[in-house]
């Protein structure tokens, strides 16, 4: 049975994100959002991020802790979100080895819900992952490397043999984009 083609039609702009960033109020679901915008990363993979997976010099995240299902490898993030994690981290004297200590799903939970209210936007983090892949084509990014950004294991014969996936190379194509959610 072969399940009909639905096109998804995207519908967040900046403008939406920026009301609903604006409508958070705790500062370590504001990087969350940031962070969910500017990656491609799913949602259980930045409630759940690790200080040991940053590189806060190449602004690059490594998820290497797959399962057999669902793929990781590396991903960046932007100087929208580096200028608020990185003084954030270093300000931390905690030795909690998670990036965004929220205690629980139910302390983000209940954050995100009470923005949502209050910006009158049902906005998920998966809708962020969809803007993510959507303004990464908009910007000129290849599907494949966007795939590799979103931790999506290449199906093509080029995509999985003949095409460089190296940090190096990802840096470089991450970088020309230039993701951006506030400018």
């Amino acid at each position: 049975m072969t399940i009909p083609f639905r096109p998804k039609i995207q519908s967040l702009t900046k403008d939406d994100l920026v009301k609903f960033y604006e409508s958070i109020s705790h500062k370590v679901v504001r990087m969350m959002f940031i962070n969910y915008c500017v990656s491609g990363l799913r949602r259980s993979d930045v409630l759940f991020l690790l200080k040991s997976e940053l590189d806060q010099e190449k602004r690059m995240i490594v998820k290497n802790n797959g399962s057999s299902t669902k793929h990781r490898w590396i991903t960046f993030y932007n100087r929208e979100l580096a200028e608020l994690l990185h003084p954030y981290l270093e300000s931390r004297s905690d030795q909690n080895p998670r990036v965004y200590p929220v205690a629980k799903w139910k302390t983000f939970g209940k954050q995100w819900r009470k923005a949502q209210e209050k910006s009158g936007l049902h906005i998920r983090p998966k809708d962020l992952r969809d803007w993510f892949c959507n303004e990464m084509l908009r910007l000129g990014v290849q599907p494949m490397y966007i795939d590799a950004f979103c931790g999506r294991v290449p199906k093509g014969i080029l995509g999985r043999y003949y095409v460089s996936y190296s940090p190096m190379k990802l840096k470089e194509i991450y970088e020309k984009a230039d993701i951006r959610i506030f400018t």
